[in-house]
């Protein structure tokens, strides 16, 4: 593995996602989820503030030095694509 993956992955890895309190408010999740990740990128900013995040409708969400990814947010029991085993498969 790459040094820059692996330092960015021992820095995320530390961060604790408990204290956030994602949005739930809307009745359709692509929405909460939409807002729950604007959340967790302005977190993840807060300790790691080298990650910039992307133009809107981008293929990544951030990146990090050369490493784009992206924030998915589920509650796992969903029709969506993160919390399906195919889905996470195909990602």
């Amino acid at each position: 593995m790459d040094q820059i993956f692996n330092e960015f992955k021992g820095k995320i890895e530390k961060l604790d996602f408990s204290e956030l309190n994602l949005y739930n408010k809307n009745a359709d999740g692509r929405l909460n989820s939409a807002i729950s990740e604007d959340m967790v990128f302005v977190f993840i900013k807060k300790y790691i503030p080298e990650i910039k995040k992307a133009p809107p409708r981008y293929w990544y969400d951030c990146i990090y030095k050369r490493y784009p990814f992206n924030i998915k947010i589920t509650t796992g029991t969903g029709a969506d694509n993160i919390s399906s085993k195919i889905g996470m498969l195909y990602a």
